[in-house]
């Protein structure tokens, strides 16, 4: 019994296992963790297209004819540009994102890096539709799009932005490649 527990005692000396703490062991992954990154760079505003309707005016003439006009009238809808309500809450979105980002066991030890882009439609309550999601890897494309299920809604376009609705881009960055220290 005694030299069965004094080999077993050697073993572990030999593997390690008594050598090294195990504190040590989760302060290198928490720092391999710090070394990933996803990033948020700015937030695009899609500009909004003007919805055109058609309508028909029919004009009778003296002779009997019927002579049909269209004309088309567009319904404008306002653009962010110059807007600081609607930056600070761009920005606000950008940190909802931030604040719910995932990452995968699979994406870090393939190293993987990379660029989604994220196109989305906000209603003024907050609720949004996912409009589409494209990149080049398909392990990030399924990162981006797990971060957006996390997202119930974002907070309600404030009144003062004089928004209805938001359509953006938002290019998410990831890098999963272990930085040289």
């Amino acid at each position: 019994m005694k030299k069965l527990s004094i080999a077993f005692f050697t073993s572990l000396l030999l593997h390690g296992l008594l050598a090294m703490p195990l504190s040590a062991k989760d302060e290198k992954s928490k720092q391999a963790d710090k070394a990933h990154s996803f990033q948020i760079s700015k937030i695009e505003v899609v500009p909004p297209k003007t919805n055109e309707k058609m309508i028909q005016k029919t004009h009778k003439t003296f002779h009997g004819k019927v002579i049909k006009k269209e004309e088309k009238v567009a319904i404008n809808k306002r653009s962010t540009k110059g807007n600081p309500e609607a930056d600070r809450y761009l920005k606000l979105v950008r940190q909802t994102i931030l604040n719910q980002k995932t990452s995968s066991f699979k994406a870090k030890k393939m190293q993987l890096q990379g660029k989604v882009i994220v196109k989305i439609q906000i209603q003024k309550n907050g609720q949004y539709d996912l409009l589409f999601i494209d990149g080049k890897n398909p392990h990030l494309i399924n990162l981006a799009e797990k971060t957006m299920q996390k997202i119930e809604s974002f907070p309600p376009i404030p009144k003062s932005a004089g928004i209805a609705e938001l359509q953006i881009k938002i290019p998410m960055q990831f890098n999963f490649r272990a930085k040289k220290q």
